[in-house]
């Protein structure tokens, strides 16, 4: 038996079940990505670009393993490979819905971004960027209790047409810590999944609200931890592109592939294309919800 599925506009048909993607007919479509059960040993074909204990990776194939997980192989941008060693499903299912894809887009030359978002108007977003654990869930989560619908959580990918950016959503699935589910009232706690067998980390499904098409993005924020006060400031295209670079899904995959000039003009369209911003909230206080509200003050509100 096969899932259909679509992700990041991409269409994917999987021997795995993936329950935090999106389920899609593609009979109509062609098949971008594979997913298949295999065995897969921790060894490439070409010679390694980037070897450690956990990741092997070349131009065209990826390793990553999950000690008591499971063993993924990421090959061409079309195929990924699922070796399981634990039999909770949805844990072994995340990888692939996760690092999996993003693997095997990077290898298409396509780039996902560590970003959330959410809706300002109907097919226009805000997009929120970080590196994990810095609140970019929470801050989305929170807006979502003041109106805004969810767009993404997470990942997407962001592209350029014409000057205009575009995003393109993961999965509809919300990643929240307990503390955050225990802070806020958007998502019904009794409802949330456990998707890390080591971590008190659980996914709320969106899938009856989930808009798979393009998007256009009003702005692109980036968020910080730092000192003792709420800050919003509007970045220069300059600075965008450094705060771009940093928030880039796999950036470490890219370098160790050389593909540097993909990178540089990619980044280069998206911050000229789009008005990008930093918030700081403070890292010593709960403030996530004058924090939400100081976002929408004074960047969405005047957008």
């Amino acid at each position: 038996m096969t899932f259909t599925y679509i992700a990041y506009g991409v269409y994917i048909n999987s021997e795995v079940e993936l329950p935090m993607l999106l389920k899609a007919d593609i009979d109509n479509h062609k098949t971008d990505i594979t997913v298949k059960k295999g065995h897969v040993e921790f060894q490439l074909k070409e010679s390694p670009l980037l070897s450690n204990d956990f990741t092997l990776l070349s131009a065209t194939e990826l390793i990553f393993h999950i000690p008591e997980v499971g063993m993924y192989y990421v090959c061409n941008g079309d195929t990924i490979l699922v070796d399981a060693f634990s039999d909770n499903k949805e844990e072994v299912a995340l990888y692939v819905s996760t690092v999996g894809i993003a693997a095997a887009l990077t290898q298409k030359n396509i780039i996902p971004f560590h970003v959330s978002g959410v809706f300002v108007k109907p097919e226009e977003v805000v997009l929120f960027a970080a590196p994990s654990t810095t609140g970019k869930s929470t801050t989305v989560t929170m807006l979502q209790s003041i109106g805004y619908k969810i767009f993404t959580d997470d990942t997407c990918t962001i592209s350029v047409q014409d000057g205009v950016a575009y995003a393109q959503a993961s999965y509809p699935t919300v990643k929240l810590w307990q503390n955050t589910i225990d802070a806020q009232n958007h998502y019904d706690a009794d409802m949330k999944r456990s998707i890390l067998s080591k971590k008190d980390k659980y996914g709320f499904f969106f899938h009856e609200d989930f808009f798979p098409g393009k998007v256009k993005i009003r702005a692109i924020v980036f968020l910080e931890k730092k000192g003792d006060s709420i800050q919003v400031n509007e970045l220069s295209a300059m600075d965008m592109l450094e705060h771009l670079y940093r928030n880039i899904y796999g950036k470490i995959w890219l370098s160790a592939a050389k593909k540097e000039v993909l990178l540089f003009e990619e980044l280069t369209k998206i911050s000229k294309a789009i008005s990008g911003f930093k918030a700081v909230r403070p890292d010593s206080t709960d403030t996530f919800d004058d924090f939400a509200k100081a976002i929408e003050q004074e960047i969405i509100l005047k957008l």
